[in-house]
């Protein structure tokens, strides 16, 4: 039985938090499994915006390049400080993880020490 992947594009969003006068974000993140690592890291992207209200379609988002990505499965890495960008350095700000795959190759994204200070 040959395991399936599929064309996918997941969201994760934070709860809602006042960045005004500034925020920096870092957090620990593993992919996986073996066979998956060869996926772009362009795969894997963070996004701050300020308007979210349940429809990612609708809400306005900004990139911010995730400085560092494991290079072995299920080893986890510090991201690196990311600065949430002045222009989002204001209430109701909230970060997005986003994973996209096609449907020939996929991973798994994990995500844990989340700190925004």
């Amino acid at each position: 039985n040959k395991a399936k992947t599929f064309a996918n594009e997941d969201w994760f969003i934070s709860p809602a938090f006042d960045a005004t006068g500034g925020a920096k974000l870092t957090f620990d993140h593993a992919r996986g499994p073996e066979g998956s690592m060869s996926v772009s890291t362009d795969n894997y992207t963070v996004w701050v915006s300020n308007n979210f209200s349940g429809d990612v379609a609708t809400a306005t988002w900004t990139q911010i390049a995730i400085p560092t990505h494991g290079t072995k499965k299920w080893i986890y890495v510090n991201s690196g400080e990311m600065a949430i960008p002045e222009a989002n350095c204001a209430a109701n700000c909230r970060i997005a993880w986003k994973y996209v795959c096609n449907d020939s190759e996929s991973a798994t994204w994990e995500i844990k020490n989340v700190i925004v200070q």
